[in-house]
């Protein structure tokens, strides 16, 4: 498709790696984008903020050397996890990694740092059908967790940072949804997607990748 990037670095969750829907999008958007190679560092159960297993914040605290990549595709997808492990929202100019606002701040300054030359996208949750960490006993489908908070806030809150910040967000709820993406069709648990939904999460991003950068 281009040759803007040689590697995609991807962060997310479970449903960025390659354990559901027969080997999720990874390579797929690899030979969508004409990538040389892509990097795939999501960790099930993760989150963005210390609050969450594995989280994306505690991955970049961890010693790492500095690399600078030229023409280099950073994807982010997290939100979800926080949503259901019940991160506090916080606030912008919240340093604490604990707060989602917190996380966010540390996480995007920590990877402009590493990789100054990189182009940083941030994708919103999916809808998901699950009932949040310590809301055992409400209805299966995603509404309020432990903190009141919904999906669309945690999605909201990336939104308002993409603007802050100067960065493109993809949401990948509406554009799912707009692409006719369907919980009971094209998911394998109403979490994670199967096959065919992979393959138009392939599209949805590969297509607004190249509405943002004319590619």
């Amino acid at each position: 498709m281009t040759d803007r990037w040689n590697k995609i670095l991807i962060f997310g969750d479970s449903i960025s790696t390659a354990n559901h829907g027969d080997g999720g999008y990874m390579e797929l958007l690899k030979a969508s984008m004409g990538a040389e190679r892509i990097e795939n560092r999501a960790k099930s159960s993760s989150g963005l903020a210390l609050t969450t297993p594995h989280s994306l914040a505690c991955l970049l605290m961890q010693d790492e050397p500095f690399v600078e990549e030229e023409k280099m595709l950073i994807l982010i997808w997290h939100g979800s996890n926080d949503w259901y492990w019940g991160t506090p929202m916080g606030c912008h100019g919240n340093e604490a990694g604990y707060t989602f606002w917190g996380a966010l701040d540390y996480v995007l300054k920590c990877l402009r740092k590493r990789y100054p030359q990189a182009d940083i996208i941030w994708l919103t949750p999916l809808e998901r059908v699950q009932r949040p960490y310590g809301m055992e006993n409400v209805e299966d489908r995603a509404g309020d967790n432990i903190l009141g908070l919904t999906l669309e806030d945690y999605a909201g809150a990336l939104k308002e940072a993409g603007k802050r910040y100067g960065f493109p967000v993809i949401d990948m709820k509406q554009e799912a949804e707009r692409a006719g993406m369907d919980i009971e069709s094209h998911f394998e648990d109403k979490i994670h997607p199967n096959g065919a939904g992979y393959v138009m999460i392939n599209r949805i991003i590969s297509e607004e990748i190249g509405k943002i950068y004319g590619v």
